[in-house]
């Protein structure tokens, strides 16, 4: 069910915030994209880590760690656009 939950809510992140920054931010397209570049280039790569733990610590450590990742990959995210938004309305 966690998984289920999780991957929901990934799915429906990585649908509807570039319309919202699109719409709501004043991103073009093009910015939207890259603004999203930090969540794909750390679960790739968090992804290669990842596939290593069922083996050792079993299949629930799994599904906690890329929830962890996922989270903190959503927190970098807004925390970066964040500080571009206060910095860009501070010029």
């Amino acid at each position: 069910m966690l998984t289920l939950l999780l991957y929901g809510a990934l799915g429906g992140l990585l649908v509807l915030l570039p319309y919202r920054l699109i719409v709501g931010g004043g991103y073009t397209p093009t910015q939207a994209g890259f603004a999203l570049l930090p969540f794909s280039i750390v679960i790739g790569t968090a992804s290669g880590f990842n596939s290593a733990i069922p083996r050792t610590r079993g299949l629930i450590a799994t599904v906690l760690a890329r929830a962890v990742v996922a989270a903190s990959v959503v927190q970098l995210t807004s925390a970066f656009h964040t500080a571009a938004l206060l910095t860009e309305r501070s010029r």
